[in-house]
């Protein structure tokens, strides 16, 4: 098997899975279990997806995987940031909740102009880090 052709056509599928999804999508209400849904999830998780076909799965059109995938899994740098500096507010919330990334590299949540870090015993040690070093 040709590792970069498989990459190339798991981009491809992705491409036409997240544009082709629901047109609301994000509903915290609603979670899907479609085919589509259930194949971009298994997507998000799988560990040796490349970092660029999980920042894909960051936008809208995926559904709700990219915020499980937030949530839920040790994310490659790369992702991080990506989900650092997304402009979805719930894309950055769920990475704040996070179990499985350091909490050092979602200090950057402590000031998000959103608010979206409001209770202040979730990153109690680093926001005193951030505090101590401004």
């Amino acid at each position: 098997m040709d590792t970069a052709n498989d990459v190339a056509g798991l981009q491809q599928r992705l491409a036409v899975a997240c544009t082709s999804g629901r047109g609301g999508g994000w509903q915290d209400d609603v979670v899907s279990d479609s085919p589509r849904e259930l194949w971009l999830r298994g997507v998000a998780f799988n560990p040796a997806a490349p970092p660029d076909v999980l920042i894909r799965l960051l936008d809208r059109g995926a559904g709700e995987a990219g915020r499980l995938m937030c949530e839920g899994r040790a994310l490659p740098d790369a992702v991080i940031d990506a989900a650092l500096q997304h402009p979805v507010m719930a894309i950055r919330g769920h990475l704040a909740r996070n179990q499985h990334v350091d909490p050092a590299r979602l200090a950057p949540l402590a000031t998000d102009p959103s608010g979206i870090i409001l209770a202040p015993e979730v990153f109690a040690d680093v926001v005193a880090d951030l505090l101590l070093t401004t």
